[in-house]
């Protein structure tokens, strides 16, 4: 049974040293836990790359080509395909990104990679 004087003390009492030593090992707690998650799925770091340059880059890039299209209204875009546009092309970012070889996005995994200690010496895939 806990007793009042083993129950630990509200947040506001601590010692600053004592709750930053707290605080430092609650971090690292989650930091050992994350990185557990993090080496389960090897690709994972590549998969958030992909994402990562397809929606930063490849999409901004695609809508800039739909909205520059000045196609006749026979030829233009029909309402449906303005109200699908946006889906359409992040659909269609990912899969460029994904069936080609993008040095940006072997880069980026490398960084991710590193930084999350899931060790950056992986084997890059080879087109």
């Amino acid at each position: 049974m806990i007793t009042p004087a083993d129950a630990t003390p509200p947040i506001d009492q601590f010692p600053a040293a004592a709750l930053r030593g707290r605080q430092h090992a609650f971090l690292d707690a989650l930091g050992r836990a994350a990185g557990r998650r993090a080496g389960r799925d090897p690709d994972q770091a590549r998969d958030a790359a992909e994402q990562f340059v397809a929606m930063a880059f490849v999409q901004p890039l695609l809508k800039d080509l739909r909205n520059a299209s000045w196609a006749a209204p026979p030829f233009g875009p029909t309402p449906a395909e303005k109200s699908f546009r946006a889906l359409s092309d992040a659909q269609l970012a990912q899969d460029l990104v994904r069936s080609g070889r993008w040095p940006i996005v072997d880069r980026l995994a490398r960084d991710l990679r590193s930084r999350s200690g899931s060790g950056g010496a992986q084997a890059e895939p080879s087109a």
